[in-house]
């Protein structure tokens, strides 16, 4: 988007090629948790087995179709493996021609304002500076460890979901899961088919408690845990359930460790002031793709891309200052009122469409195309309806991408 309206663009790109969070790295962290340090940090947050949970003709972009025509294969299942994605992403920097500008293997350690208003990134090779800065570095590289009382006492296996592969790990163990999102969903239900006992706890289940006896192969629901009462013991209230390992699947931070501070501030995983989710108030030549989560997240990043690319080639005009500042703070004051916790003000879920809507309105562009809301929601209610099995029932093809078969989850040779 940038390039088509003219600007001259290099890309830094931590990773050695082409895909960012969907590179796969076989091994994790030596920390377990992620608490460990820059030499031997791994970007990849993938297990051996990982499909979408979206179908590829919902998540492709708009400009670039998840088939044959395209990036992808008509032949691949619907449901995409994560190695798939990998390739539709490397073909799509071929095909944009890209590639030319991705400087690989390089870390930005730090990006600082100059007094003239340019940016310039630091590197550990060099030096250089731009007009304006676009930070697109996701929010999965810093795991998410809430506070349990009675946890650093565990004396079992205690593990991120970032660290997790492949369920052989846990043969045999009793194993606690706590998050009852995406990841919570697949690796509770991985390690049920080697665990003697998996139990997977969140907020979604608060009515529910841990069974007397547990059943091995069944993922067991239950409320979230209130801590650890020995090495060994996981408290439910009165009720109390015996582990092994006991993994988080409580998602990430933002973090900028880049920026100096003052530039932004990240307060429990809100990050701000940024106007509409994307354009800094204080700094307006600085922008961020992708904050935003529970989302399609490859065309409402390409959505957000166009409208920044109208706003700062001149073809429609951002607020100024203090009027964004406004927004930002009456949108503060909109999420208190409505209860909303500070870390879920980037949640869109089912608002994103409004959101897509909005920017596109704001920058005069097209609005998003309706089959895709019509797709993302039949894909949320059977996703909802049928966790386990959603991947291999049909759903109605509305958009572009050409599938050729809807179910099945062959696995590309690597």
């Amino acid at each position: 988007m940038m390039m088509d309206a003219g600007f001259d663009v290099t890309l830094y790109e931590q990773q050695r090629r082409p895909g960012g969070v969907w590179v796969y790295d076989a091994e994790p962290e030596t920390d377990p948790l992620g608490r460990t340090d820059p030499s031997d940090f791994r970007h990849a947050a993938l297990y051996a087995s990982l499909h979408t949970n979206l179908p590829r003709d919902l998540m492709a972009f708009e400009c670039f179709t998840f088939d044959t025509a395209g990036g992808g294969d008509d032949a691949w299942p619907r449901y995409p493996h994560h190695t798939q994605v990998q390739i539709y992403l490397a073909r799509f920097a071929d095909h944009f021609d890209l590639t030319p500008r991705i400087r690989y293997g390089t870390l930005v350690e730090a990006l600082v304002p100059g007094s003239d208003g340019r940016w310039t990134v630091h590197t550990s090779e060099a030096r250089a500076t731009f007009d304006a800065a676009i930070v697109c570095n996701g929010h999965y590289a810093r795991p998410r460890i809430p506070p349990l009382p009675g946890a650093d006492e565990f004396a079992g296996l205690r593990m991120h979901s970032k660290s997790y592969r492949e369920p052989e790990l846990f043969r045999g163990m009793r194993v606690a899961l706590w998050g009852a999102a995406a990841s919570g969903v697949d690796i509770s239900r991985e390690i049920s088919g080697v665990a003697a006992a998996t139990y997977w706890c969140g907020d979604r289940f608060e009515d529910r408690a841990p069974p007397r006896e547990a059943e091995p192969g069944k993922v067991h629901t239950c409320r979230s845990p209130d801590g650890f009462s020995d090495e060994r013991t996981l408290t439910f209230g009165e009720e109390r359930v015996e582990i092994d390992a006991f993994v988080y699947c409580t998602g990430y931070h933002y973090t900028f460790a880049f920026l100096e501070p003052g530039v932004l501030e990240v307060n429990d995983n809100h990050v701000g002031p940024l106007y509409r989710d994307i354009v800094s108030a204080t700094h307006p030549n600085l922008a961020f793709i992708g904050i935003p989560y529970l989302v399609i997240p490859f065309p409402l990043c390409e959505v957000q891309a166009h409208y920044l690319a109208e706003m700062w080639r001149g073809a429609a005009r951002l607020p100024e200052r203090d009027a964004m500042l406004a927004w930002c703070r009456e949108r503060e004051q909109n999420n208190i009122r409505s209860g909303v916790k500070l870390r879920h003000y980037h949640r869109l879920a089912e608002a994103q469409f409004d959101y897509m809507r909005t920017l596109t309105g704001e920058a005069g562009l097209p609005e998003p195309p309706g089959w895709r809301e019509a797709l993302a929601d039949e894909a949320n209610k059977l996703r909802t309806a049928r966790p386990e099995v959603f991947r291999s029932v049909d759903l109605p093809h509305l958009g572009p991408t050409v599938i050729a078969r809807t179910s099945g989850q062959d696995v590309p040779d690597p």
